[in-house]
């Protein structure tokens, strides 16, 4: 199976670099610096400590503290985890399409659609974010193993996914759903490893309960049982779902799209006119096709209808609590874009399959190649990666340069200047990017600094080492 399928995913990885590649290119910034400080043990005893459930911040410590840990300064490393981590579970989710649908063209379609999609820049170029591309990887992998029928091991990845985000949890209802529509004749076999998957979740939900208590005290997770909140969230991520910028929400005074007038400057970029062009192209063609096809094939709609149900359904199960948040977010589409894609990778396979619509099936999944790759260049710079990156790596050469002179001091002062230059203040930007205090322990270990950020403070304290704050953020 593995050497039949070989030529299909060799293409998708050098695809993936060739979409992906910038995110070698990543530095350290704001949560990997948290990470950092707190993975840096020296006994065995630190290492146990790292699945305690007893913080007062997310509990994920598979994907966070033992990750980073790891990987330690070794940024090169951490992206080629990454990456590596995103390929083993793209290979599981074409074996799970194939094991339930047997469709050779609909499983590469899916998977191709899947892993170029731009919407990965939020996942794989931020190392603080592995933390969703574990979960998907190990969601899989359990899904995979219970279908083939190794329970102790689909239990373990379960249990891993569990350890890497809370929002793992969300698995068990689309769990629950799929055993029922596959296994309903034959449910009495697998109750026993149902029970295990169930018993696994609540006992997860217990250890979660006491660090959700602080994190939902924080004012972007905050559960509000507004419905205007929940229709939006629920409206802005099923278009971010289709493909739309990330950005959108910003530009737009309803969901009716009045675009303000600052949106149509976008357009003076050439990468995103062919991104939002093609994406527009990309549906326009894609939902006309689909008419058409329905209309000279009748009897096939209603099994159309039940798959998009399907998908949709599964959409809103992996969405869970985040549309009750008021911060949105398109990291959070790893999961729930499956079913987009998944819908979407059926339909044109189903074009694919007749001879009258094989020619725009193809066009289609070319156009989404297309778009895709530029949607990329698009977001890795709106998501702020790319300027976060590039703050890391002026810092690092500033602190190379004088490291020496500085831990002479007790303070390290970011002086302003007197008009402000940058939209979100010079120094309040770095305390941001800095992660507060956090960066200190990465740039001088074991060292007795302390930061002092002039938005916040006027007065230089003595022993201070200046530092102005716009020679770090020169872009």
């Amino acid at each position: 199976m593995f050497k039949k399928n070989l030529p299909f995913f060799t293409t998708i990885i050098l695809l993936i670099f060739l979409f992906f590649n910038r995110a070698f290119s990543m530095n350290f910034f704001k949560d990997d610096y948290f990470f950092l400080k707190i993975s840096h043990i020296n006994n065995i005893q630190g290492f146990i400590n790292f699945f305690s459930p007893i913080r007062t911040y997310s509990y994920k410590p598979l994907a966070s503290e033992v990750f980073y840990f790891f990987i330690r300064n070794n940024i090169f490393l951490g992206h080629l985890i990454v990456f590596i981590t995103y390929i083993i579970g793209l290979y599981f989710l074409f074996q799970i399409v194939q094991i339930i649908f047997k469709k050779t063209v609909f499983s590469y379609i899916f998977v191709f659609l899947y892993a170029v999609s731009f919407i990965h820049v939020f996942q794989l170029y931020w190392l603080s974010t592995y933390q969703e591309i574990v979960v998907f990887t190990c969601l899989t992998l359990s899904f995979y193993l219970f279908l083939k029928n190794i329970f102790f091991f689909c239990f373990v990845f379960y249990v891993f996914a569990l350890l890497s985000k809370e929002t793992a949890i969300l698995f068990m209802p689309f769990f629950l759903l799929v055993i029922f529509l596959l296994k309903r004749n034959k449910i009495k076999l697998f109750i026993k490893p149902i029970i295990i998957y169930i018993l696994i979740s609540l006992g997860f939900l217990l250890i979660y309960r006491y660090s959700l208590k602080f994190v939902t005290s924080l004012d972007n997770y905050k559960i509000e049982w507004n419905m205007k909140l929940i229709f939006n969230n629920s409206f802005w991520y099923f278009m971010w779902g289709l493909g739309f910028p990330s950005f959108l929400p910003d530009y737009t005074k309803s969901i009716f799209f009045k675009f303000l007038p600052e949106f149509w400057s976008q357009f003076k970029n050439i990468e995103f006119k062919i991104y939002f062009f093609g994406l527009l192209s990309y549906l326009s063609l894609f939902f006309t096709t689909l008419i058409f096809y329905i209309f000279k094939f009748k009897e096939e709609a209603k099994k159309i209808f039940l798959i998009s149900l399907f998908s949709i359904v599964c959409f809103f199960i992996f969405l869970g609590p985040i549309l009750f948040f008021p911060h949105r977010w398109m990291i959070r589409l790893t999961l729930p874009l499956i079913f987009i894609l998944f819908l979407q990778a059926y339909l044109i396979s189903l074009f694919f399959s007749k001879k009258s619509f094989k020619l725009l099936a193809i066009v289609l999944i070319g156009i989404y190649c297309l778009w895709n790759f530029f949607g990329v260049k698009i977001h890795q710079v709106s998501s702020a990666y790319s300027l976060e990156s590039k703050i890391s790596a002026n810092t690092k050469n500033y602190f190379l340069k004088n490291s020496r002179e500085i831990e002479k001091h007790k303070y390290i002062y970011f002086k302003d200047p007197s008009q402000t230059l940058n939209a979100w203040g010079e120094s309040m930007k770095l305390e941001n990017s800095f992660h507060g205090q956090f960066f200190l322990d990465y740039y001088f270990p074991n060292k007795n600094l302390t930061a002092i950020w002039g938005y916040k403070q006027k007065n230089i304290p003595k022993d201070s080492y200046i530092i102005n704050s716009v020679d770090l953020l020169l872009y």
